[in-house]
């Protein structure tokens, strides 16, 4: 909806100490005016906005259109309304509808740092984007960027170069042998070699050897490879149930197998043989001495 700035200053004007059907028509002008600054009317449709006798509006447009030695406004010589193609231009309407008084500004910036209004831009009454909107569409921008980047990180990448994907060679020889027969360093060992979703893992990979050792000596009693192979497959069967930190995720996993029952490295301890000097009769609950 198109409105009109009416200053209070013009109660000090050269304007307000002309006749009323003046005044009237002036504010009718100003009421009739769009954004651009053009009023798109003639004196008789004036006059029937302004309920007023078309001969007082065309009285009153001929001082409204002459110079005014007495205005406060040099631009135009003082003249309030000029003619043109369309209807008439008001000589000052598009400076006092940029004109913000201090009261109004500091209205404005609060609204605006709270997010309660949009700010008026240029004299068309267009609106901008509010600040809580600002905010909410860089929340969602975070939110998207951080799921994407754990999609990349939870599947195997399409665009990685094949030397990454490539798996490097063998070490063979004597020393390579249990969990130090790996492939060349940073790579997994061998029996986990075709596991998609860790093989070229970036926060798994160049750490294997690390891992399988730590692995290793913290989880004596878990078949370290039977148990990532379970994990792995359990991931590949709940794609949106994939963990992000894959090492603290296969870590937690061997905690709960070494905690399960018989995983234990003392069940899996032969039994001993009773000692060479206990006799048949020992087994009755005697020994002899």
């Amino acid at each position: 909806m198109i409105f009109v700035k009416l200053d209070c200053r013009i109660l000090q004007s050269s304007l307000w100490s002309t006749p009323p059907a003046v005044r009237l028509t002036f504010i009718t002008i100003l009421a009739m005016t769009e954004p651009d600054g053009l009023c798109r009317a003639t004196a008789p449709g004036i006059a029937h906005a302004a309920r007023l006798p078309e001969e007082d509006v065309r009285k009153a447009l001929q001082v409204l259109e002459g110079p005014d030695l007495d205005s406060r406004c040099t631009a135009e010589d003082g003249r309030r309304i000029v003619r043109v193609d369309g209807g008439y231009r008001v000589v000052n309407y598009l400076r006092y509808r940029e004109y913000e008084s201090p009261g109004a500004k500091r209205t404005r910036e609060w609204r605006e740092r709270h997010g309660l209004s949009q700010h008026v831009t240029g004299v068309t009454g267009v609106t901008g984007v509010t600040q809580k909107e600002k905010k909410r569409e860089k929340k969602r921008e975070k939110e998207k960027e951080k799921t994407d980047n754990c999609n990349v990180s939870s599947s195997e990448p399409a665009t990685a170069p094949a030397s990454e994907l490539a798996p490097p060679p063998f070490i063979e020889g004597d020393q390579a042998s249990g969990v130090e027969r790996l492939q060349a360093p940073g790579a997994p060992p061998p029996e986990l070699a075709d596991l998609d979703l860790y093989r070229a893992n970036p926060q798994l990979l160049r750490q294997w050897p690390t891992l399988m050792k730590a692995w290793s000596a913290a989880y004596p009693g878990v078949d370290i490879v039977a148990e990532v192979r379970k994990a792995h497959a359990w991931e590949a069967a709940n794609p949106r149930k994939r963990k992000v930190d894959k090492p603290r995720f296969l870590g937690s996993w061997l905690a709960r197998a070494q905690d399960k029952p018989g995983t234990s490295a003392a069940t899996k301890q032969p039994a001993t043989a009773p000692p060479s000097d206990w006799s048949d009769s020992a087994k009755g609950g005697k020994r002899e001495f």
